[in-house]
């Protein structure tokens, strides 16, 4: 017999940035609709977005999150979440204490998929895990170990949405029309009524309609549950429905084009309730990849979030920080205020724990796709694709500055230099016929072209502007007959070739040392020092000897950093990896980030920021760091019978360079002892702290485990959370068993208590446990030694929801679990 319970997700790429959350030498840490509602608990549909804001955490570097979903309680809150990634790798993750903290969670990974058939996995289902890619239904029966193909029946139908009603029957969108499977059933039935070309299908929770939506044909919905269909396009038109969600209220949403449509009751036309929200852009265009209903609607557009508490008649920011896609330019200032230039605007933190304030623009958005600058008077300068800004109060307010700018900038990063006296340079990306007028510099208050002492071939390719900050402006760029790096003075008059020992290496990237020496990383690996007008080769990591060294900085130590990878261009490929060298190329040191794109590397005091492709913003050190790393960040002690104790352990790494010394442990409630007050880590070691917790009374505790140490993040905190309960009844039968055994429970289903019998034929410690869906502890029936005999154990399910749950039973070596069905 097979049993149902879907988490529903839906596939929606989205990378949020989680800025300056702790420093060290690895990226910062990745650590965020009901549909088929049943009596107690659902499954609600996240974007990848919404995932990461609500848990701050990313996947392994290189894998992405396809698709993402949480498990809500009978108050419609998450209490736990799924997330599938590009490889077929599977993780739940349950936050306990929600309520009390805030966002504790601990998660563990749940297998991977492996041979997917063509197309990729997209969307994820629970209990019998199921996944769906574009060819084939998987499922996995044991918690993701093994997977096998789910498409009896299906005859090569291609699926694109399951949903389940509530009575647990599964509803399979194809392409080939509706499918649906019984509770009991392993075998797809088609739903004859319809067989249209599906995109989705929805049940609302109020069970009244099933509705499909289809490639070209609109929607159509039955009352019958698929006996018949009618028609119910009116006002939405016959565009691609990609999803549906609906509200408490009764009321129907759907995503059709990429625009938003409400059916008032489920019953009336549709209307479309997204021009407030478009209006929030600057472009008046927005990509709504995802809404969830419940009191109010949260749409999860390629903006970020917007909510809306009026059924979607206006909407206001939902964000929390910065939600965009990625950041673009990144600058931190003497008075340790960040700005940072975003897909959503421009934003800045007066400190490292501040929140968020955009700056600009205010009420609208704009993407800013390029480097920020600033001169030796304070000001800051960025453009976007149509205007430069810049702003003389630390980024609080911005102005635009385009006396003079009759062209648009091209929309790709590195396209404007600032110097250090405030001078603003252009230049192209290619030329294919005249040099006049692609290279600009911004004088006496407009733009005039910039080509003195130059000579231009059909494909060069200009790659940047650097200055050493003692009055030379250097332009570098690639080219198969002419100079590749070209000097003028700062102030003005006729460019110069500047090529003396490269050798014609292409320059592709530049930087100047502490003492205004300028560096260039060439095609191919070669990295030079200019030092009186010469420039000499420093010897690459030996490990990417090969490859481009595309982004160059330098801290306050002196150290540089080299970003390399076997791509030119930072927007378009992984790289190989941070290196850094204190000696002039003697040795080098990897800093991290292999495989991960990075758009910039910015130096500031003796940190480096990189700003990478998706993937946040990762803090680089050269000087040694003690830096602590939470392994464990959440101690799950489970139900504990009063008076009795029990002992779990949380690790900690020090990730850092240098020793890690743990001055105080101490705990937010007497129940929780932690065995160990102190300690030294070495560098890259892992320390194991015990903690006992005892209950004392019928309560459940929520404390935190506060680690003092001289980490940059101290003080840090591990979250524990323990359970007293009173012993349940346990009666031990006549007779000796020959072999351990573990009897299913009776009745079942149940209403509220079952009985559990087992038999052991030696001596042991027995501990019988009782766990939900989500692997969550629920019950400590027994955990005691026992002599050999028949036992039963009485349990009473007191408040819980209706559910599948499993009963485990581990007595010596023998482990066995087994799965019950409270039905209220």
């Amino acid at each position: 017999m097979k049993y149902h319970c879907f988490l529903v997700i839906i596939l929606v790429p989205f990378i949020l940035i989680d800025l300056f959350g702790q420093q060290g030498q690895t990226p910062l840490p990745e650590g965020t609709s009901l549909n088929g509602a049943t009596q107690d608990q659902a499954w609600s549909n996240y974007s990848a977005a919404e995932f990461e804001n609500e848990m701050k955490w990313r996947p392994p570097a290189g894998r992405t999150i396809t698709a993402a979903g949480a498990k809500l309680d009978h108050d419609n809150e998450p209490v736990a979440w799924y997330v599938l990634l590009d490889d077929g790798s599977i993780y739940s993750f349950f936050r306990s204490d929600l309520q009390y903290f805030g966002g504790s969670l601990y998660f563990s990974y749940r297998g991977r998929i492996s041979n997917v058939s063509s197309g990729g996995l997209r969307q994820l289902y629970g209990d019998d895990i199921y996944a769906i890619s574009f060819t084939a239904v998987y499922v996995s029966r044991n918690d993701g170990t093994t997977w096998e193909i789910d498409t009896l029946g299906l005859s090569g139908a291609r699926p694109r949405r399951l949903i389940l009603d509530s009575l647990q029957n599964v509803y399979l969108a194809t392409d080939a029309g509706l499918f649906k499977q019984g509770l009991t059933e392993n075998v797809w039935n088609r739903v004859t009524s319809m067989t249209k070309n599906l995109s989705s299908v929805f049940v609302d929770r109020k069970n009244r309609w099933l509705f499909v939506g289809t490639e070209n044909e609109g929607i159509f919905k039955s009352s019958n549950f698929g006996a018949s269909w009618q028609s119910d396009s009116s006002g939405a038109g016959t565009s691609f429905i990609s999803s549906f969600t609906d509200d408490l209220a009764g009321n129907i949403y759907a995503n059709a084009g990429s625009r938003l449509f409400r059916s008032t009751g489920g019953t009336a036309p549709w209307v479309r309730i997204d021009a407030n929200l478009l209006s929030k852009t600057a472009n008046s265009f927005a990509n709504i990849s995802g809404v969830i209903g419940k009191q109010s609607l949260v749409a999860s557009t390629n903006f970020g979030l917007y909510r809306s508490t009026d059924f979607g008649a206006t909407w206001v920011d939902a964000n929390r920080g910065i939600q965009a896609d990625h950041a673009y330019g990144l600058m931190k200032l003497p008075s340790g205020r960040f700005i940072v230039a975003t897909d959503l605007g421009l934003f800045y933190q007066s400190s490292a724990n501040a929140s968020w304030t955009k700056g600009y623009p205010t009420d609208l958005v704009q993407q800013f796709t390029y480097p920020m600058y600033r001169d030796k008077n304070g000001v800051l300068y960025t453009a976007n694709s149509t205007d430069i800004l810049k702003s003389t109060n630390e980024g609080t307010t911005w102005t635009i500055d385009n006396p003079g700018w009759t062209f648009a900038l091209p929309s790709v990063p590195g396209r404007l230099y600032v110097d250090e006296n405030g001078g603003q340079h252009y230049y192209p990306g290619q030329v294919f016929q005249t040099f006049s007028s692609n290279i600009y510099v911004k004088s006496g208050g407009n733009w005039v072209a910039d080509q003195s002492g130059l000579t231009v071939s059909a494909g060069d390719v200009f790659f940047g502007f650097s200055s050493d900050g003692t009055g030379n402006l250097f332009l570098f760029r690639t080219s198969t007959s002419n100079a590749t790096v070209a000097r003028r003075a700062l102030a003005g008059g006729a460019w110069s070739a500047d090529t003396t020992g490269l050798g014609g290496k292409g320059v592709i990237s530049m930087t100047k040392d502490l003492t205004g020496n300028m560096i260039s990383g060439t095609s191919g690996g070669g990295i030079y020092r200019r030092a009186n007008g010469t420039w000499t080769r420093i010897s690459p990591p030996p490990t990417v000897s090969a490859s481009n060294p595309y982004l160059l900085s330098v801290d306050s130590t002196g150290a540089l950093f080299v970003a390399f990878s076997n791509d030119e261009q930072p927007n378009v490929f992984r790289s190989r990896g941070v290196y850094y060298t204190k000696d002039n190329g003697s040795t080098w040191t990897f800093a991290g980030l292999d495989s991960v794109g990075i758009r910039q590397l910015i130096s500031s005091g003796d940190s480096t920021f990189a700003l990478t492709v998706g993937r946040g913003v990762a803090v680089l050190r050269s000087t040694p760091v003690a830096q602590l790393d939470n392994l464990t960040p959440f101690l799950h002690f489970g139900n504990v019978t009063v008076g009795q104790s029990r002992d779990l352990t949380a690790s900690i790494k020090n990730t850092g360079t240098s020793a890690l010394t743990i001055t105080s442990i101490t705990s937010g409630h007497a129940d929780f002892v932690p065995q160990q007050t102190g300690g030294t880590i070495g560098a890259q070691q892992s320390l194991a702290i015990p903690v006992r917790f005892t209950a004392t009374t019928q309560t459940a505790r929520l404390a935190p485990l506060v680690i003092l140490s001289n980490s940059p993040t101290s003080p840090d905190t591990v979250r524990m959370l323990g359970s007293g309960v009173i012993a349940s009844g346990i009666e031990k039968i006549s007779g000796l068993p020959t072999e351990f055994s573990l009897s299913q429970n009776y009745p079942n289903p149940f209403n509220p208590s079952t009985i559990i019998q087992y038999g052991i034929p030696a001596e042991a410690v027995v501990k019988l446990e009782i766990f939900d869906l989500l692997g969550r502890q629920v019950a400590s029936l027994v955990h005691e030694k026992q002599i050999p005999g028949f036992y039963q154990v009485s349990w009473h399910a007191g408040d819980l929801p209706t559910g599948i749950y499993f009963y485990h039973l581990q007595a010596g070596s023998f482990v066995q679990t087994k799965k019950l069905i409270l039905l209220k």
